[in-house]
């Protein structure tokens, strides 16, 4: 397992056994990918957070690496 050191406020990794060795949320289990498309498909950040059980500040940390 790699922890991703681009996210300074959500502990992202890298496991070849979690998500086929997609970037991961780590104490949720959850594809970053899947977070961020649904934000760039226009979804409010706190209603993602909200369905993934993740907090606000963690879904704004993903941002910078959308782009």
């Amino acid at each position: 397992m790699i922890h991703l050191p681009g996210y300074e406020r959500v502990d992202v990794t890298v496991d070849p056994w979690v998500n086929g060795g997609q970037p991961t949320v780590a104490r949720r289990g959850i594809r970053v990918a899947d977070v961020l498309n649904r934000l760039k498909a226009g979804e409010d950040r706190l209603d993602v957070a909200e369905d993934y059980d993740l907090q606000l500040n963690e879904v704004e940390a993903l941002l910078p690496q959308a782009a």
